[in-house]
């Protein structure tokens, strides 16, 4: 699977500016908007002036000097792979694990403003969004008499599910495990609408940079009858990735009818990611608690893939309604559940390790207005 998905964003790193190069030859070959162009109707023709606010402009997406988007968009978290919190009896009967995670749809408010300058191709657009707070959790209970005297049949990541069962780790009676997320992104990107001929397809390319935030934290806790009286584990890790880089992509605007388009938007950017991770375990054996703090930082590289298909209603001339789907993935994140390390010596002494080979997909509808000027 993970084959696939890297195949995939190579075939797309490699045919993004492959069609936005073929893109700008044509218009370099072309006059863009010619004043000599054969009119669409009988009182329009293909210029960026003409389809400026232009209500009898049919084929060409409306212009305006100015324009605010102000979109609802619910988006889906999904992180490729699973990891395993506890097994009951064996080590490979699994009870608990990251898959119990309800990820539910998580909404928030994207903004876009824009400038076109003057009667130029040429447009400015910056764009803001974030997503409201993740917070799951699932948990698991075993009452069933173990080897120990004890209840609970619970084994733990710490010792490879029950491989070398250990005292103090394994035999739980009580597992939980709990994961945070919060993501949001900022553009500032520079369209060039392309010289097309007339009819119902317009597209432009864009350039620019992309920043996005995303904050984690996952957290293991486990409770056991034995060594008597209780004995507690608790992980939590916090990880935190911050995304900068350039971005490429291409818009195309599809004229279905006399107010409806078909949008289709694909980005891409590679981004440098400042890492880190925070790791704090804590032991309570007996009501005596024992603490331990790793933490580490890193840099790597991350791809952003950015897919958005839209339908545009333009029953005004200055207001365009918007309704669409949207998916983002990041490759090369630091996930919080992926950077959960199992061994106790690690977390005891460390020194603290950092997984930069997450990925993570973020998916769902959005729906919006856009107002122009």
């Amino acid at each position: 699977m993970i084959t696939m998905v890297q195949a995939k964003w190579r075939m797309w790193a490699i045919y993004l500016p492959v069609l936005a190069l073929v893109s700008v030859v044509m218009a370099a070959a072309q006059e863009p908007f010619g004043q000599g162009m054969e009119p669409v109707t009988d009182n329009v023709r293909i210029t960026p002036a003409a389809s400026a606010c232009d209500d009898d402009c049919f084929f060409a997406p409306p212009r305006c000097p100015f324009y605010f988007q102000a979109d609802a968009v619910m988006l889906r978290r999904d992180v490729h792979g699973a990891m395993d919190a506890a097994t009951l009896n064996s080590t490979d009967n699994v009870v608990l694990s990251t898959r119990d995670l309800d990820m539910p749809f998580s909404a928030g408010p994207r903004f876009l403003v824009g400038h076109t300058f003057g009667d130029s191709v040429y447009q400015v657009e910056f764009s803001y969004f974030w997503l409201n707070d993740v917070d799951e959790a699932a948990a698991v209970r075993d009452n069933t008499p173990n080897s120990q005297g004890t209840q609970g049949n619970l084994f733990s990541p710490f010792t490879g599910f029950g491989a070398t069962p250990t005292v103090g780790l394994d035999y739980n009676n009580f597992v939980s495990i709990r994961e945070f997320s919060f993501m949001h992104n900022m553009e500032l990107n520079l369209r060039r609408q392309l010289p097309m001929p007339p009819g119902m397809l317009s597209t432009s390319f864009l350039i620019g940079a992309r920043f996005m935030g995303i904050r984690e934290r996952f957290s293991y806790y486990s409770e056991s009858a034995a060594p008597a009286p209780a004995t507690t584990n608790l992980v939590r890790v916090s990880t935190r990735n911050e995304l900068y880089g350039f971005q490429i992509g291409q818009l195309f605007e599809f004229n279905v009818d006399r107010q409806w388009w078909i949008n289709t938007e694909l980005k891409g950017a590679i981004c440098n990611n400042a890492a880190g991770q925070e790791t704090l375990y804590t032991q309570t054996i007996g009501g005596v608690a024992t603490s331990f703090t790793g933490t580490r930082g890193k840099d790597g590289t991350s791809f952003i893939g950015d897919l958005a298909v839209t339908l545009v209603c333009r029953p005004m001339p200055h207001l365009t309604t918007r309704i669409g789907y949207q998916a983002i993935w990041v490759t090369g994140a630091a996930i919080g559940a992926r950077n959960f390390n199992p061994d106790v010596n690690i977390l005891s002494n460390g020194p603290a390790q950092i997984d930069l080979r997450g990925t993570v997909v973020y998916h769902g509808p959005h729906a919006g207005l856009e107002l122009a000027w």
